[in-house]
């Protein structure tokens, strides 16, 4: 059973993939809140690891966003 600190270390991972994925694409989050409908403080805070309840709904929109996968982003190198 993954712990809190387990659970914030992986959130904080998914964040910075999130990060890096916008990064690429030069965006900033106001573009990809435009986007995907996803406001742009949620975005932040996902990326910053800092928002605690994602949805697989929003990680579904930003990741077609992004052109990636679920998969990807959730196993990506920084997620290890």
């Amino acid at each position: 059973m993954a712990t809190r600190y387990d659970v914030n270390i992986k959130l904080e991972q998914v964040g910075n993939s999130l990060r890096s994925l916008r990064h690429a694409k030069n965006q900033k989050i106001e573009t990809v809140h435009l986007a995907t409908g996803i406001s742009a403080s949620t975005i932040s805070e996902i990326e910053n690891g800092k928002h605690l309840s994602v949805t697989m709904d929003t990680l579904s929109k930003l990741s077609a966003h992004y052109g990636s996968s679920l998969n990807e982003i959730l196993t990506s190198k920084e997620n290890r």
